[in-house]
């Protein structure tokens, strides 16, 4: 810390759900420092993604939550068909399917990926 900077620890538990133009609906829960982002199979489908941004800028959007999440003492996992799918820690430079969908530092997790589409499963609670 610096001269004058002063440590707040937050703690924080909350549960939303968002509901897409397609009626699907995402759950958003942050419990004992873990924030999880929970969806549908089909919201992985890549037919109703709405068009992204540039690489660079996924990437800038990415370091930027990394930034606010560490500042908060969080990590986020996200969960599709009750398999996790992706994972965002503090002071983690992400991994090679994460660079290479221009996400990084988010670690994408291939074999929940693959989970997540051939072996759906209920999504987990919190």
């Amino acid at each position: 810390m610096h001269p004058g900077e002063v440590e707040v620890e937050v703690e924080v538990e909350a549960e939303f759900t968002v509901v897409d133009p397609a009626g699907r609906e995402i759950r958003v829960s942050a419990r004992d420092g873990l924030g999880l982002v929970t969806m549908p199979r089909a919201a992985l489908s890549l037919r109703y993604l709405p068009p992204l941004p540039p690489a660079a800028e996924r990437r800038r959007w990415a370091g930027r939550l990394q930034q606010a999440l560490a500042a908060a003492g969080l990590r986020l996992e996200i969960i599709a068909a009750g398999r996790t799918v992706a994972r965002l820690a503090p002071a983690r430079a992400g991994n090679w399917l994460g660079r290479l969908a221009g996400l990084a530092p988010f670690e994408v997790d291939l074999r929940g990926l693959l989970a997540a589409w051939l072996f759906p499963r209920e999504p987990r609670q919190p």
